[in-house]
């Protein structure tokens, strides 16, 4: 497997950065500490950093779903390490995943896997900004798109569960399940028995492939009887 990390950025100009995994260190150096808070574009080399800006204003403006950037970025040791960035507007904030490039079958079935999914992420209208846009001048505002509510999930990839680590909040406005209830279940038991042989086909393969895919499943409350049960008999704040 591909060494990896994941941020997560605010939808401003600067996309500053809210989190960033551990794994930041070993393909950059930096300890999560030392980005937090600062724009992701700080670290983008000077030559790459426009196009990077655009594309990233761009994929905010059209509430886009796995954009390929590759970039160099400014490691601690002040070398300059080729990256290739998939990012996803995720609502109200952009999740980001970072890997060293390496020109081959993998970075080459990514390139032409994250149109495709940008494509069944996107709405007709949309996919017509998204041609439109390219052949505009940046003096141009195109309107934005309508934000469509999506949550973040983050798995662990080395475990055969894919146990959830993360979520955003608005997972709680589209499943009805808070960050809480989320952390530490299995992500197959999020999808209903019907769905679930295609998905594990389809999520093992990714991971063993380094790719980017899309799936549709019927949703299932991962959660116990006993979970809910212990939810319901927590005290409710003043008693």
């Amino acid at each position: 497997m591909e060494k990896s990390f994941i941020s997560i950025h605010t939808l401003d100009a600067d996309a500053n950065i809210l989190f960033a995994s551990d794994s930041i260190t070993d393909i950059l150096g930096y300890l999560p500490r030392h980005v937090q808070s600062k724009s992701c574009f700080d670290y983008f080399h000077p030559d790459e950093t426009p196009l990077a800006r655009f594309v990233h204003s761009r994929g905010i403006l059209l509430d886009k779903a796995a954009v390929l950037l590759y970039t160099r970025i400014r490691s601690l040791d002040g070398e300059w390490v080729g990256c290739e960035c998939c990012f996803t507007v995720v609502h109200d904030v952009l999740v980001a995943c970072t890997t060293i490039y390496r020109q081959g079958e993998r970075s080459e079935r990514r390139a032409m896997e994250a149109p495709q999914v940008c494509r069944l992420f996107s709405s007709s209208s949309q996919d017509l900004r998204y041609h439109m846009v390219s052949h505009l001048s940046l003096k141009f505002e195109m309107p934005p798109a309508k934000r469509e509510y999506r949550a973040a999930l983050i798995l662990n990839r080395f475990t055969r569960s894919l146990n959830i680590m993360f979520s955003t909040e608005a997972a709680s406005s589209i499943l009805g399940l808070t960050s809480e209830d989320m952390l530490g279940k299995s992500f197959y038991d999020c999808i209903q028995e019907n769905c679930l042989s295609d998905a594990v086909k389809c999520l093992e393969s990714a991971k063993a492939n380094d790719s980017i895919t899309y799936l549709r499943f019927w949703f299932r409350d991962p959660r116990t009887e006993e979970d809910i049960e212990d939810n319901i008999s927590l005290p409710l704040p003043g008693e």
